[in-house]
């Protein structure tokens, strides 16, 4: 039985599929974009207040990727997002400096 040409390139070889599958695999590891960031949520106005999530809590929580305080732990992958769920005008208590 004769082969003709055409009919070789249709059929998948073992490499072929090998090389396909090391391609997508290669593909899937060099995006490091899906990286999940986390949010951080500032519900308090307060320096400290226990079970909520304070803004200086939360700068500590993206920069140590630890929980912190009421704020979950930053990612060690991505860069984080600190939101704010506050009234429209409020302002940030300071422990102060010194």
């Amino acid at each position: 039985m004769k082969i003709h040409r055409a009919e070789r390139r249709t059929r998948p070889t073992l490499g072929r599929w090998s090389l396909l599958v090391l391609c997508a695999l290669g593909l899937s590891l060099a995006v490091p974009s899906l990286a999940q960031a986390t949010n951080i949520v500032v519900d308090t106005t307060a320096a400290t207040s226990p079970g909520h999530c304070t803004l200086s809590a939360a700068i500590e929580a993206a920069s140590s990727d630890l929980p912190s305080g009421a704020c979950p732990a930053g990612s060690a992958s991505a860069t984080d997002v600190i939101e704010f769920a506050l009234p429209d005008e409020s302002v940030i208590e300071s422990p102060g400096i010194g």
